[in-house]
């Protein structure tokens, strides 16, 4: 069934809807690389990508690159599990 009025709010803020909202004086931009920043989780874990299981993997191999950064070396990449 199909609701005929409005039954719900979302509650959601993009970046870019910040911007009006800033400061202008306080606000600031720090370009990165999305792969050591951000990963989606919005999938389950079923599917290929986008899902938990790819995110924990994400996280992982960052703190093993953090590692690796300071000069710790591995015999292989981490293993992830679930």
């Amino acid at each position: 069934m199909i609701p005929l009025d409005y039954n719900a709010y979302t509650l959601e803020l993009f970046n870019s809807d910040s911007f009006s909202l800033a400061q202008p004086e306080k606000f600031g931009l720090i370009e990165i690389r999305k792969e050591d920043e951000f990963t989606s989780i919005k999938n389950s874990s079923g599917s290929a990508d986008n899902n938990a299981v790819t995110a924990k993997r994400a996280l992982s191999l960052l703190h093993q690159k953090w590692f690796e950064d300071k000069g710790v070396r591995f015999e292989s990449k981490i293993n992830v599990f679930i």
